[in-house]
């Protein structure tokens, strides 16, 4: 195992190594979202299914813990442990070390969401991989829980207010990786387990790379089996400390169906790797409008989990109503309340309420021409604030996990329909 520069072989400063700080630092997330227009009258109950989907997905991923305090300074960055293009062998072993990170606490964990009016959901979590976790938060200073998400080796769940009622969204996990279109989750909760910075590379699956990008990045492809076939992922990777900055997902088409980009990673010296604290993640579903996260996370605890509840991770019984999403079909999200266009992107009812298939959303990158086989008569896609780069002579570029894909240093692409304010 490559040896890290003694610099970083202990501590920064051991004064505060085993106290438990009386105040967690201060974590913000602002949930961004983009709605066609014809989407405004869905129900409450719909609107929250967006907003929670997104949430699922960040919280499933891991998270920020801060029960065992650190003190921002205390943290050193990466350290460099590459001075040239390494073997793939050696990439993977170090960025293999978030292996060695199994449980993240967080006790004080806050998202801001515009879904509520700009107040921010006061959370705790709790995870251990592979598969159990379990979010709850509420909306300060109210002392009821709004929102139940957890996942356990079986199912996951979420647990929302539906009026006076309380609505749970579940499904099993292994029947949830079959479905070929994804209602809420375009990709298997494991990914998004990378995409928070535990990160996974398995060289068996690699089909190029490591390669230096023009931005001096060192980049890496594989391949992902899914229901439909298979998966690309790129990941991109600093070529001096190996931390993994971006991740891109396309489906069997090409489309991109997701992103994480992951930035001010610190180094914990306990697990010798570092973690990020910056984190955006864009998932571009089957069927539904984009959806994006951007976080920032305080302090992680790592590796403990403070909690002797023995139903942490089981699923609640109280809801009146179920819904099973991996049977949801195009029922949930085909057509919103009062949504009647036939050219909408949500058409996916029939008159008689028998499901049909939803209508694609464009796969066209922003500001890109219309994709083949869609009808120039579609809705229009909001334009995104990020532009590809120009055109060469000679035709469109291809902008798929096949063709090269850093054209300018300073591009990073973006999701349709999806804005960063």
């Amino acid at each position: 195992m490559n040896k890290l520069p003694s610099a970083v072989a202990g501590p920064a400063n051991k004064e505060d190594s085993g106290m438990v700080d009386s105040q967690c630092a201060n974590t913000s997330g602002r949930l961004l979202s983009r709605y066609p227009q014809d989407f405004s009258g869905r129900s409450a109950g719909v609107s929250f299914l967006h907003l929670l989907a997104t949430f699922f997905v960040v919280w499933v991923a891991g998270g920020a813990a801060c029960s065992r305090q650190q003190r921002i300074q205390d943290f050193q960055p990466p350290p460099v442990v590459f001075e040239s293009v390494p073997t793939l062998e050696g990439l993977a072993e170090m960025v293999n070390r978030t292996d060695e990170i199994q449980k993240l606490q967080s006790n004080s964990t806050t998202v801001t969401a515009p879904d509520f009016s700009g107040k921010g959901l006061s959370s705790t979590l709790i995870l251990e991989r592979d598969k159990h976790f379990r979010l709850r938060g509420k909306l300060s200073p109210l002392p009821t829980v709004l929102v139940d998400l957890g996942s356990n080796d079986e199912v996951f769940w979420f647990q929302t207010p539906d009026g006076m009622q309380k609505i749970l969204y579940y499904a099993e996990h292994e029947a949830y990786a079959k479905q070929t279109e994804r209602m809420v989750l375009p990709v298997d909760p494991t990914w998004l387990i990378d995409a928070l910075g535990l990160v996974h590379l398995d060289p068996a699956t690699v089909t190029e790379g490591p390669t230096r990008r023009p931005d001096g990045k060192l980049e890496v492809r594989s391949q992902i089996a899914m229901a439909g076939g298979n998966y690309r992922r790129l990941y991109v990777i600093d070529d001096k400390t190996a931390v993994v900055t971006e991740q891109y997902l396309y489906d069997t088409s090409d489309r991109l169906v997701a992103r994480a980009i992951a930035s001010d990673h610190r180094f914990y010296q306990e697990v010798q790797c570092s973690m990020p604290h910056r984190i955006d993640i864009h998932l571009q579903p089957d069927v539904g409008p984009p959806m994006a996260l951007e976080i920032e996370v305080g302090t992680y605890s790592i590796n403990q989990i403070l909690s002797g509840d023995p139903q942490l991770f089981t699923m609640p019984t109280g809801a009146s109503k179920k819904i099973n999403l991996a049977t949801m079909g195009g029922v949930a999200f085909g057509v919103p309340p009062g949504v009647s266009d036939a050219n909408s992107p949500y058409a996916g009812v029939s008159n008689g309420g028998n499901p049909a298939p939803a209508a694609p959303l464009s796969t066209a990158w922003p500001g890109g021409a219309v994709s083949e086989g869609e009808s120039s008569g579609a809705a229009a896609e909001p334009e995104s604030t990020l532009k590809l780069p120009p055109e060469p002579t000679g035709g469109p570029a291809q902008y798929t996990a096949e063709a090269q894909y850093a054209p300018a240093t300073d591009y990073n692409p973006t999701l349709r329909g999806t804005f960063m304010r």
